[in-house]
């Protein structure tokens, strides 16, 4: 008996490998071998779906560990050609049911059908399978006249957005386009970031502050050091990014977000955002950022029109709420 494995992975929007056959092989070694092929074209150069397969491992341990290798490895050598890919590592496991694989064994004529699921698939190699895939995309349709309402209301006010709010709006359409639950939350915090300010804390704070930097300033410590330890107890004058976000997002006092306060919740949402940014290990969960991300998106929403609607003085749409 024969062993199998599978990694299947997209390629970035502006990136392909430049090789004009459908199938190359990688590794050859004994009964082993290793293949790239295209998953959906006639050449992996035009294809946005591959997969590396390896076949002719003794036992399904064997496959696992090798398949783990080259995962490793594909991951190195594409940073190193500067290659993005998506291993849908942190995308929903949500795998097809056995009558919907046993129906499309019937529909394709083939032995077997098994669940393309991300990461490493290890597998019998005898029958060869199917490969196949489920994908669902959630579509919100918004009621046209609420569509009508919110534009002639911006009409009649001739809102002029900042700068800052434009910035941040874009940041917040971009999240749209962002298929990972990871990369949207991240643009999220993006667009919201760009509109916090810090403000000065109390006198109190400040002089003990400054207090602190002179001691460091006169301390016997390598000048380098000094240096950076004066640069960040000056930041210390100001209130962090944390402290800021809550005060701004308290505008939205009312409303509610995964039932919590708009402080909470961004204070919650910037946890995260650290955590994923500072490479923390484990990283917070899929399920964690997929539930906060569209969370975050009414929160975004809600922050930027509140404040265009409060430079031209115009009432809420609608009454503060949930979310």
């Amino acid at each position: 008996m024969s062993y199998c494995f599978r990694i299947r992975f997209t390629m970035g929007l502006t990136v392909c490998l430049n090789l004009d056959v459908r199938e190359s092989v990688l590794h050859r070694g004994g009964a082993v071998v290793v293949t790239l092929k295209a998953a959906d074209s006639d050449s992996i150069a035009q294809a946005r779906r591959l997969a590396v397969s390896g076949s002719g491992y003794t036992s399904a341990e064997a496959a696992t560990a090798e398949g783990g290798r080259w995962l490793s490895a594909l991951q190195a050598a594409f940073a190193r050609i500067h290659v993005g890919a998506d291993f849908g590592l942190r995308e929903p496991r949500a795998s097809l049911g056995e009558e919907e694989l046993r129906w499309a064994e019937e529909r394709f004529g083939v032995e077997r059908a098994l669940h393309d699921e991300p990461g490493v698939v290890v597998y019998q190699c005898d029958p060869s399978p199917k490969f196949l895939s489920s994908a669902a995309q959630v579509v919100v349709g918004k009621p046209p006249a609420k569509v009508a309402a919110a534009i002639g209301d911006a009409l009649a006010h001739k809102p002029t957005l900042t700068d800052q709010q434009a910035l941040a709006y874009d940041l917040f359409s971009a999240s749209f386009f962002q298929p990972s639950a990871d990369a949207r939350f991240m643009m999220l915090m993006m667009g919201l970031e760009t509109l916090i300010e810090e403000q000065p804390r109390s006198n109190d704070v400040v002089d003990h502050v400054n207090s602190l930097i002179e001691r460091t300033r006169a301390a016997d410590l390598p000048a380098v050091e000094i240096s950076s330890l004066v640069g960040s107890l000056e930041r210390l004058r100001s209130e962090s990014i944390s402290q800021a976000g809550q005060r701004l997002v308290a505008a939205l006092a009312g409303r509610s977000y995964m039932d919590e306060s708009p402080g909470t919740f961004f204070k919650r949402c910037y946890e995260v955002r650290s955590r994923l940014v500072h490479g923390s290990v484990p990283r917070p969960s899929w399920d964690d950022v997929n539930l906060r991300a569209p969370n975050l998106e009414l929160l975004v929403g809600d922050l930027i029109s509140y404040l265009v609607q409060q430079q031209v003085g115009e009432p809420q749409l609608a009454s503060p709420g949930k979310s």
